[in-house]
């Protein structure tokens, strides 16, 4: 996929939630909008995944089952700095603004969310990765 011509690429996105309807939920959303979509139930095999294949967006849940959203987002900013990361939540209120910046977040969702903004918000985060 890198060797193709920016303009005939596609964004690929992992999603990871331990959510079922909310894996279908973004998975089904992102897929219409035309983004091809991977997604995961766990921190463990989503970092498995990234090692695996390539992606434009990672979006993470904050409270998976073992690992953290946080823990994961870390991990794979270890790997790639430059990869846009977005975090997923029900419980914003508990997070610092120092906690995302050391995590490598670059944008915050809290559940519910609007799935307009949603949108607008993921096709810019994948707008520098696709030029």
């Amino acid at each position: 996929m890198p060797d193709e011509p920016a303009e005939s690429r596609v964004g690929r996105i992992l999603v990871v939630d331990d959510d079922p309807a909310i894996r279908s939920l973004l998975s089904t959303f992102l897929e219409q909008l035309g983004y091809l979509v991977e997604t995961v139930e766990s921190g463990e095999a989503a970092l498995e995944l990234f090692n695996a294949e390539t992606f434009d967006v990672i979006l993470v849940d904050l409270q998976l089952q073992g690992m953290t959203g946080l823990e994961v987002a870390s991990m794979i900013r270890s790997q790639d700095v430059n990869i846009p990361i977005a975090l997923i939540t029900g419980v914003a209120h508990i997070l610092g603004e120092y906690d995302l910046e050391k995590a490598g977040i670059v944008k915050l969702f809290s559940k519910p969310f609007d799935l307009d903004d949603f949108r607008a918000i993921v096709a810019n985060l994948l707008s520098p990765r696709l030029n």
